[in-house]
């Protein structure tokens, strides 16, 4: 009986060794990858909350958008003196990830309050007894 002989086919790809030539360069390499992904995993854990971290001092008053309203009568309502309206303006998109200056009716809209909160409580008044008529 004659016995088959099975040749199996050489390895095309050789093995490749490397070797360390510097242990400095390869833990600079680690060290600088680590602090990469590092990095990266610090961006991504912190993005749901840099809003709340740039306003933690500051009191923040949820609004409703009305019909009619404007980002520019709202700021001009909840600014505090001294500040210029088209900051306070540019305040209120970041705060609320607003890209266009386009609000909506029923919109909920976070302000930020600085110090003076008596004269925003009496300026609502004001408006508010502007608008009633009286006999």
């Amino acid at each position: 009986m004659e016995q088959k002989v099975v040749t199996f086919r050489k390895n095309t790809y050789p093995h490749r060794t490397y070797r360390i030539k510097s242990k400095f360069r390869l833990c600079l390499f680690i060290t600088i990858v680590l602090l990469i992904i590092v990095f990266l995993v610090s961006i991504l854990l912190r993005s749901g909350n840099a809003v709340a971290t740039a306003y933690s001092g500051v009191r923040l008053k949820t609004i409703c958008v009305e019909e009619g309203d404007t980002l520019w009568s709202i700021a001009g309502r909840y600014r505090p003196n001294g500040v210029d309206i088209r900051d306070f303006i540019y305040e209120i998109k970041d705060l609320n990830g607003l890209k266009d200056p386009i609000i909506y009716k029923n919109q909920l809209l976070l302000v930020p309050l600085y110090g003076n909160v008596d004269r925003l409580d009496q300026d609502a008044i004001d408006e508010y007894d502007s608008l009633v008529v009286r006999d």
